[in-house]
């Protein structure tokens, strides 16, 4: 994990503990069981599986923040995938590696359409990973991420 995203953790925690302090400890419980929620809204469980040697994980885009983006950054267990070795395959688009993503040519993550992602090769170990995925609007400069953790599924047919 850097320096910079476990700065952005404890900035969470601090957060949520003052919350606690202004509103009750049921205030903060219910924020977490939201973000749960949302979180399982977003990320198609059971979808985090290997394809040709490749991970491949979809997500559902529900009526959130989707949208347009001018940078998309993926990290597997705590480090960034290089963005050449990533794609984005929106359910009625073609495939883009995220590379090749910016400002003038920014990706839509279209809301009520799935989209699949694709990174590799990673290793084919069938423990527990985590994905990150952190998106920059075009629209609004601040950064936003996810995270989800899932078992890596084995290619059809093996």
């Amino acid at each position: 994990m850097t320096r910079g995203l476990f700065r952005t953790d404890l900035g969470l925690v601090d957060q949520g503990i003052e919350l606690g302090l202004d509103f009750g400890i049921h205030s903060v419980v219910e924020l977490a069981r939201l973000g749960e929620l949302l979180l399982h809204s977003v990320y198609e469980r059971g979808s985090l599986r290997l394809d040709g040697g490749q991970a491949v994980f979809t997500l559902r885009n529900p009526p959130l923040r989707m949208g347009a983006f001018s940078r998309v950054r993926l990290f597997w267990d705590g480090a960034e995938v290089p963005a050449a070795a990533v794609s984005i395959a929106p359910a009625l688009g073609t495939p883009r590696a995220l590379a090749e993503v910016d400002r003038e040519h920014p990706v839509t993550i279209p809301v009520g359409e799935r989209t699949r992602f694709r990174l590799g090769p990673v290793p084919s170990d069938a423990h527990r990973h985590v994905v990150r995925l952190e998106l920059q609007s075009v629209a609004i400069p601040p950064t936003v991420w996810f995270e989800f953790s899932d078992v890596l599924g084995a290619e059809p047919g093996r």
